[in-house]
């Protein structure tokens, strides 16, 4: 129901800039996350039988449970959660395929374990590009092709930003010459104590640093329509093309974190930008230790 609750609240498909607030204010949704570990038997109990739910956890219930840290989310705890939008394959005594496909109320063997946990718009519609969800996807496809629309809509001056992301195990593949998607939509700013502020919470942190050539198609300042204009945010189409121009180790409060250089390519690699369009390239050392405290930074929710 997410499209058609943002179209009631949001004017999404009516109004690209009320798209682009919308995804800016940090809009919360329902997620659905599922227990990888176990199914549960008609009776209520988990299957294996010798399977116990997570202290704090309760059936139906809204919210994480406390015992079940957000890095397991990409498994590294407690491996008990699917990722965000990750299809469900493989759960014990559990035909999910059959399942899904199946009338629920005609249904009468095991059942996913599942809670119900906020998380804001745009990242969940991130991780549903990121995981190739078909079933999200084809809920969303509207408003993905209406930030798609709005960004291409005009040719960007060009510059340099950044981004604080994380890579987690990806970064093996982030190597000097090589050329990398973004699976997502990726926002960009000229200012780094708020790209700082993106990296506290993330699993293997990364500061991107893009160089952006003036004319370029595929990239917008949405400073204008933002719920936050303080960022000063450059916001690229999903699934955009980049070029690794270097890769070093920088530091944040003694924690090593990876310093990625950019170049933005054109998307269908069908534009080819003069070197001359693009920054100069200088890979001075940043010190994001020097920032300023911003490490609490929170992008206000509406």
């Amino acid at each position: 129901r997410w499209y058609d609750d943002l179209v009631d609240h949001f004017g999404i498909g009516l109004d690209p800039e009320a798209t682009i607030k919308m995804y800016t204010s940090g809009t919360m949704v329902a997620i659905r996350r599922v227990f990888k570990i176990c199914s549960l038997e008609p009776d209520g109990t988990p299957y294996p039988p010798e399977t116990s739910f997570p202290e704090g956890f309760h059936l139906g219930q809204v919210g994480r449970p406390t015992s079940i840290e957000a890095s397991d989310e990409i498994g590294r705890t407690k491996q008990c959660l699917f990722r965000l939008f990750q299809y469900p394959d493989g759960i014990p005594g559990l035909d999910y395929h059959a399942f899904i496909n199946t009338n629920f109320s005609d249904w009468t063997s095991r059942r996913p374990v599942h809670f119900f946990e906020r998380k804001p718009f745009h990242r969940a519609l991130n991780c549903a590009i990121c995981q190739d969800s078909p079933n999200v996807l084809k809920a969303v496809m509207k408003i993905i092709m209406d930030i798609n629309f709005f960004i291409n809509s005009v040719h960007h001056e060009g510059g340099v930003f950044y981004s604080g992301v994380g890579v987690g195990e990806s970064l093996h593949l982030v190597k000097p010459g090589a050329k990398l998607r973004m699976p997502r939509f990726l926002s960009t700013t000229t200012e780094l104590k708020f790209a700082k502020s993106r990296l506290t919470d993330k699993i293997g942190p990364a500061l991107l640093v893009v160089r952006v050539p003036h004319g370029f198609w595929g990239a917008r300042d949405i400073s204008a329509f933002s719920s936050c204009p303080e960022e000063n945010e450059t916001m690229f189409c999903a699934y955009a093309l980049f070029l690794v121009e270097r890769v070093s180790v920088i530091k944040m409060q003694g924690q090593d974190v990876s310093r990625i250089d950019l170049l933005a390519l054109d998307k269908y690699e069908g534009i080819q930008y003069p070197d001359d369009a693009y920054p100069p390239f200088h890979h001075a050392p940043i010190d994001i230790d020097e920032l300023g405290a911003y490490d609490s930074y929170v992008r206000q929710y509406s």
